[in-house]
């Protein structure tokens, strides 16, 4: 393991080479490809020459070490840093080590530039933003009808398409760098589920049924598909749940049904 880092020698960014890879340039800092990807919101583990990413490394907690102090010198967040050890608490251990995800801030702050970019250009052309979307919504569901999903069945006595498929659940914690915000541009909300969308076009509402959880409705609760993921694909559906991962956790992978309504 190494030895504490200074900060500033892990200030800058790392500005990839050819030949690196995520696993060669985390090792290089006795960290691991899956806390560098994690910590810099990456989607997948391919990388692109000129890229810049923040350094994670491995800190031995010293006597009198606080997160508060640890986010304050390296620029990041005390909530960042206790989401990528899967701290439950603020208290440290003098002797344990955890991953400092540098320079965080520097993450957050160009993808809320990037969000309110996009918020400008949409202000200044509501037609063509709307007309993007309802157009990739067309295109969606285009490709949606094309594909035969054997897990996809239709209900003789109502007509409506009817889904099986694997559910797990998420919350905000771990996704701070969207805030609350979907992949629609709307508010993550209770109802709210992140889809494939080419299976499910984004819009469109659902009845989801068949889990079993004391989070959600009992029976089943009408879901509306606002939002997406990097491992949501295919036959995959992932419910949005307003409560602690800790509490999430014990909802596992299960198998639900999927009714589209509309």
């Amino acid at each position: 393991m190494a030895k504490p880092a200074k900060a500033e020698n892990v200030w800058e960014p790392v500005k990839v080479q050819q030949g690196d890879t995520l696993e060669k340039i985390a090792k290089r800092y006795g960290s691991t490809s899956e806390l560098w990807k994690k910590a810099n919101f990456l989607e997948d583990y391919y990388l692109t020459i000129s890229q810049t990413l923040n350094i994670v490394f491995p800190y031995r907690v010293v006597e009198g070490d606080q997160l508060d102090y640890l986010a304050k010198k390296y620029n990041t967040t005390k909530f960042a840093i206790k989401n990528l050890n899967h701290l439950e608490s603020d208290h440290l251990k003098a002797g344990m080590v955890i991953s400092i995800p540098v320079n965080s801030n520097r993450l957050l702050k160009e993808i809320e530039s990037q969000r309110s970019t996009q918020t400008t250009a949409k202000k200044k052309s509501p037609k063509s933003a709307d007309f993007t979307h309802k157009q990739r919504k067309k295109e969606s569901t285009k490709l949606h009808r094309s594909k035969k999903k054997q897990s996809a069945s239709t209900n003789p006595s109502t007509g409506k398409k009817t889904f099986t498929m694997r559910a797990t659940a998420y919350n905000v914690e771990g996704n701070e760098q969207w805030g609350r915000l979907t992949a629609s541009g709307t508010t993550v909300r209770h109802g709210v589920v992140a889809v494939d969308p080419n299976v499910i076009p984004l819009g469109t509402k659902l009845y989801v049924s068949g889990y079993q959880s004391s989070l959600l409705p009992k029976g089943g609760f009408v879901a509306i598909a606002e939002d997406t993921g990097g491992a949501i694909k295919g036959n995959r559906i992932d419910i949005f749940i307003d409560a602690p991962t800790k509490s999430l956790r014990n909802f596992g992978i299960q198998q639900v049904t999927v009714t589209v309504l509309e």
